[in-house]
């Protein structure tokens, strides 16, 4: 393998394999109030970063865009039970009810089906290529509107989570609050490069920002 095939594929790898690890550990470990939740967001980090391996591998449009629709749901999975996590881990757990969690996912669940239905409407996706680079390919749109309301959904998701967990390390005894500053470097090494994310060019794919991302917050 030489140095490009290695630089656009080792950063997926290594997040998908560190986190489903860690999912595995967390699954097998104590069982906490808050077990489930947190080894489910783990384990969909790990199958996002699969996911944005596989759009580098395909070369039709078509199949590109039903890969980016399956790692919109993993990603709007890892919100919707990091979220979770946190209320149970901090003490909010009298929140997480079926009904605030369906109010919470209904955001992520339009986007994902306007997302798989794209071609009806075009308003999430202007227009879309594929660009190849050393035999390995990037999915490349120029976003409609519709993708602004995905950018506000998963920020805002991630500040509230990162604000719940500040807040929280205020008032939590002193054997956890390592582990939420753990989660907060985590969670804010996603959220800076989400921001690089929106705010470059996404025409590399040696320079997958968000792979990168994941590989941050994994490690």
């Amino acid at each position: 393998m030489d140095y490009y095939a290695a630089a656009a594929v080792i950063p997926n790898l290594l997040a998908s394999a560190i986190t489903a690890l860690v999912a595995y550990k967390v699954w097998t470990g104590n069982r906490t109030a808050h077990r489930k939740a947190m080894a489910l967001s783990f384990l969909f980090v790990s199958l996002s970063s699969l996911m944005l391996l596989a759009e580098k591998l395909i070369s039709d449009v078509a199949l590109a865009r039903a890969v980016v629709v399956a790692e919109y749901v993993c990603d709007s999975m890892i919100l919707i039970t990091l979220l979770i996590f946190v209320m149970q881990y901090i003490g909010l757990e009298r929140f997480v009810t079926r009904r605030n969690i369906l109010l919470v996912s209904s955001p992520a669940v339009l986007i994902v089906l306007l997302n798989a239905t794209d071609p009806l409407h075009h308003l999430f996706y202007e227009d879309v290529v594929i660009i190849q680079s050393h035999g390995f390919y990037m999915f490349d749109a120029q976003y409609g509107p519709l993708f602004l309301m995905w950018i506000v959904y998963y920020l805002s998701a991630i500040v509230l989570v990162n604000l719940l967990m500040a807040k929280a390390i205020l008032d939590t005894p002193s054997e956890r609050r390592a582990g939420l500053a753990a989660l907060m470097m985590a969670t804010s090494a996603v959220l800076f490069t989400s921001l690089i994310y929106i705010a470059t060019p996404r025409d590399d794919p040696f320079l997958d920002v968000m792979s990168i991302g994941f590989t941050l917050a994994a490690l």
